[in-house]
């Protein structure tokens, strides 16, 4: 499979990243990039999911926040991801990560099924669906 971007936007946020094979080189660069053991969770994810969806950019303008704008994003990269045949997203939530009234990435994150794979430099890698971030985990 090739690299395939996922853009979304709507007025007031936006929500990109991209579906690959969980094997992909610039998966492994990214996750080292964010202080993780690249090699072993991308050897997990290869056997468990050989299609995986990283978002790399989630925002949404302080005005639009508690409306569900978020919400709507998410559910619509979960559509795409999905679609494309990814079994797995990831995201790198930073500890000092903090959305509209003071409601952290994490618990949000945590809301939609992703659960705390790995630590990282400045936070920790999620990883939905939670079966797979234990497994992964339990590995790293």
């Amino acid at each position: 499979m090739e690299h395939q971007a996922i853009e979304l936007g709507a007025p007031g946020g936006v929500l990109s990243g991209y579906a690959c094979e969980a094997g992909d080189q610039e998966l492994l660069d990214y996750l080292d990039e964010l202080g993780s053991d690249g090699e072993a969770i991308v050897g997990l994810l290869n056997k468990q999911c050989p299609i995986v969806a990283v978002i790399q950019r989630i925002f949404v303008d302080e005005p639009m926040r508690r409306r569900g704008l978020g919400s709507r994003l998410m559910t619509h990269f979960f559509e795409k991801a999905e679609n494309l045949g990814a079994a797995a997203i990831i995201i790198n939530a930073p500890d000092s990560d903090h959305g509209s009234e003071g409601v952290e990435l994490a618990a949000w994150l945590e809301s939609y099924g992703f659960a705390p794979a790995s630590r990282v430099n400045d936070g920790a890698i999620y990883i939905f669906p939670a079966a797979v971030a234990s497994a992964v985990e339990d590995e790293v």
